[in-house]
């Protein structure tokens, strides 16, 4: 997180954090699919605990990018 975030812009870094969170949820899906199948209730119950904590995720860093967002000037200059 220290990379997304001291290295450059903050909103630059949200926008790269959200790309990153993102795909830890859909890894997490893809892992409770294929539990689907496999039907391991050790991988179930890690699944039931990370999902959840990465939809969190996702959303808060969607929101602190939206609300950074929302003070930008659309006609400055990057």
């Amino acid at each position: 997180m220290t990379t997304y975030l001291e290295d450059g812009d903050a909103l630059d870094g949200l926008e790269f954090l959200s790309m990153s969170e993102a795909g830890e949820l859909a890894h997490w899906k893809i892992v409770e699919k294929l539990n689907d199948k496999a039907g391991d209730p050790d991988i179930g119950r890690l699944v039931e605990f990370a999902v959840p904590v990465q939809q969190q995720h996702v959303a808060s860093v969607a929101d602190q990018a939206l609300e950074l967002a929302a003070d930008e000037d659309p006609d400055e200059e990057s």
